[in-house]
């Protein structure tokens, strides 16, 4: 892998990491164009890499919430570790999903067809929920435990390539009755104990010696390039939300969509 290929596959996982719009799907679409820019092995090591600088953005833009959730508990705040306990929900489906099925999407889903229908279904939720009108007219609204475990079932669908994660626990939280930024706000909160979750199983691997980690220029200029334009994604989606409707997105996922399913 060339010094290229690790600067734009980091620009192309911070950025639609957390832009509504799949990391893993254009993750599929840039292999068309670096398809031998490294191996299975290396690829694993590297995939870590970039996903440890979108954690590190996260915990970084969030680093005051997350200390308000970690000390609740031994604080007597209950309504941080009322919180608390509903993040730890929303893991559960997408950990027992990502188990189940892991050989399976880095398999046979990971194709140029899965990707195009997950881009569509993602355009679709999209659409769907600023067509039904949702209203920020619940500002002190808190999860239910069902609502939570909704979340974490639209988190473990996004397991498909072309999927959104952060496009799917958003309308998922507007639906809950959140307004736009704290849906924003808690799907981010959501990311952080999946991303660890995915790390620690891939650093077994490692463990394992089922791959190996790029050079330390390739690791560290990806690393840089993601971390980067994850902190950028977040920024410019907190803005975005603010004024305008995620459905805008689906007018550049539909296309995209069009092109991987008939070009």
């Amino acid at each position: 892998m060339t010094l290229f290929h690790a600067f734009v596959l980091g620009l192309v996982q911070g950025f639609t990491e957390f832009l509504p719009i799949s990391s893993d799907g254009h993750l599929v679409v840039v292999g068309l164009f670096f398809s031998r820019a490294f191996d299975g092995k290396a690829a694993l090591g590297f995939d870590i890499m970039l996903h440890s600088a979108s954690l590190c953005a996260l915990l970084l833009l969030y680093a005051r919430t997350w200390w308000e959730l970690l000390r609740a508990p031994f604080v007597g705040d209950r309504t941080h570790t009322w919180i608390l306990f509903l993040l730890f929900l929303t893991v559960i489906p997408g950990s027992i999903v990502g188990l189940l099925s892991r050989d399976l999407v880095a398999g046979v889903l990971r194709s140029e067809t899965a990707a195009g229908v997950g881009f569509f279904v993602t355009a679709m939720v999209l659409l769907f929920v600023d067509g039904r009108g949702v209203r920020d007219s619940r500002s002190d609204h808190i999860l239910s435990m069902p609502k939570a475990l909704f979340l974490g079932v639209a988190q473990a669908v996004a397991i498909l390539p072309g999927v959104s994660r952060s496009g799917l626990t958003i309308s998922a939280g507007r639906l809950c009755g959140l307004t736009r930024r704290q849906a924003l706000d808690f799907s981010f909160l959501m990311a952080v104990p999946i991303i660890v979750g995915a790390i620690f199983v891939t650093m077994l691997e490692w463990a394992e010696g089922n791959f190996v980690l790029p050079a330390f220029s390739v690791s560290f200029v990806g690393f840089a390039s993601s971390f980067v334009a994850s902190v950028l994604a977040i920024m410019t989606l907190r803005r975005w939300i603010a004024r305008f409707s995620l459905a805008w997105f689906a007018l550049y996922l539909i296309p995209l969509s069009v092109f991987l399913l008939y070009f």
